[in-house]
């Protein structure tokens, strides 16, 4: 982690609640990749398969992809 990123210092921190998956579907990655990027896509596609209550977007493309 780059740790002239704001925040990068607090995300470090965090690992009690911050966990790290990789995503399984990767059909659903490479069709969601037609409209959005790669890290909204994955974001998307994780929290799918994750059942996620919240994802956080911060593009309105991807939010109307969700």
């Amino acid at each position: 982690m780059r740790n002239h990123w704001p925040g990068s210092k607090e995300v470090a921190g965090a690992t009690g609640w911050i966990k790290r998956h990789s995503v399984r579907n990767q059909l659903l990655v490479s069709a969601l990749r037609r409209d959005i990027d790669r890290g909204e896509a994955e974001s998307i596609a994780l929290a799918i398969e994750l059942e996620a209550d919240l994802v956080l977007l911060d593009e309105k493309e991807c939010r109307r992809a969700w």
